[in-house]
């Protein structure tokens, strides 16, 4: 127990000392392939709750590296943890996915019933005439963006949103799923997804919030 104490010491010194005497814009990059060859050398070495302590740095580091998110996925398995690393492994995909050039088509869904509820709606425009059913049902979770009277501006939306964001949009689809809501009409609710859970939804829906997109996880 002394000798992980005085192994965890030895090497906060390390990452203190990697970032006062590094370049600015190196540092953050040097830190982190530093903590990350630490963190495999104690997968080597079978000491597992060790690899976490340097992988979970890493990742505060650098939250945008697949590497490190995959290596903190592989230090959770190791401890006896599955769960966090299933969770791990799927932020990783998610951060791998190449995000495409141009931005994603919005796919749109054909009207259906559903029963009045609180979602926010948007004036612009009259409602749209029928919409072509070109998107079955989706599984998995998803966040919504907005809903809109005018399927254009849904549209028009969505389209923004994945030319400004595509860091964050490049890896998702966004649709338009239209619904005809009794007593209020019809809204296209622009969405984006899907996750595995709603905690992978809401923590993107967050960082989009910290830029100023509202957003809400939506069932």
């Amino acid at each position: 127990m002394q000798s992980r104490i005085q192994r965890l010491i030895k090497v906060s010194w390390i990452c203190l000392l990697t970032i006062a005497i590094a370049p600015p814009l190196a540092a953050q990059t040097s830190y982190e392939q530093l903590v990350l060859e630490q963190c495999r050398q104690a997968l080597d070495r079978n000491e597992a709750q060790l690899a976490v302590v340097f992988c979970e740095s890493a990742v505060r580091k650098a939250p945008q590296s697949a590497e490190a998110m995959r290596a903190l996925a592989e230090a959770y398995m190791a401890a006896g943890q599955p769960d966090r690393a299933a969770t791990a492994n799927q932020i990783a995909d998610q951060l791998s996915a190449k995000a495409p050039k141009a931005a994603p088509p919005v796919a749109t869904t054909a009207p259906a019933k559903q029963t009045p509820n609180n979602e926010a709606a948007s004036t612009n425009g009259p409602s749209p005439a029928p919409v072509p059913n070109t998107q079955s049902a989706r599984s998995g979770y998803w966040f919504q963006l907005g809903a809109y009277r005018d399927q254009n501006v849904a549209q028009a939306e969505g389209k923004r949103l994945a030319e400004t964001f595509p860091g964050l949009f490049g890896d998702l689809e966004i649709i338009i799923d239209t619904r005809d809501i009794e007593g209020r009409g019809v809204f296209h609710r622009l969405r984006a997804g899907p996750f595995m859970s709603a905690a992978l939804a809401g923590e993107r829906c967050d960082t989009l919030r910290a830029q100023g997109v509202d957003c809400f996880v939506a069932p």
